[in-house]
């Protein structure tokens, strides 16, 4: 538990640093704008959030950008309620932050499933080749024993070839024995 508080801290940190960022920007380049458009630099703090903090990151980016524009840049500035119907945008506006940030969350999620995936893969490759090296070591083993019993069972043959010729001399010559004695 206290090993993942600096992990959570800096992914919260992150959230909080990009949408500073984000509004320094927005203040900064507001004099470029021709339009308002309150919301246009702080859908990329939400996306920086989430992907590099997971999704409880992009909701607070998500959060602390809607409190921001809401009190700076949707009129009336400086009031965190507004009068009714001028609420529509920042709902738009929360709506769309948590799709990006649902969005890069499941991207980081099937990123990550399929790194461990392919570290599956390999590790399967390794395991199939390590396999295949002693199939073919067997197989090597099997066929110098096969070889070197096919010459057992060829000189054996060959020495039994050899007693069967002897034998039929001896027995040829035990008939003519026989023959020559009657």
């Amino acid at each position: 538990m206290l090993q993942e508080t600096p992990f959570k801290l800096r992914n919260y940190g992150v959230a909080v640093i990009a949408v500073a960022i984000a509004l320094l920007l927005k203040l900064l380049l507001k004099p470029l704008f021709v339009t308002e458009t309150p919301f246009i630099v702080f859908f990329a703090a939400v996306m920086m959030s989430a992907y590099y903090g997971g999704i409880r990151s992009g909701l607070l980016a998500t959060t602390l950008a809607a409190i921001v524009s809401n009190y700076l840049f949707l009129p009336p500035a400086y009031f965190f309620f507004k009068p009714e119907g001028q609420n529509l945008p920042l709902g738009i506006f929360i709506v769309e932050c948590l799709s990006i940030t649902w969005l890069t969350t499941a991207l980081n999620a099937a990123k990550q499933q399929a790194e461990n995936s392919s570290l599956e893969v390999k590790h399967d490759l390794e395991s199939l080749r390590q396999s295949e090296e002693t199939l073919r070591t067997a197989y090597a083993e099997l066929e110098n024993r096969l070889e070197k019993r096919t010459a057992e069972l060829l000189a054996i043959n060959v020495d039994l070839q050899q007693q069967i010729s002897d034998r039929q001399q001896i027995e040829k010559r035990h008939l003519q024995n026989i023959n020559n004695l009657w």
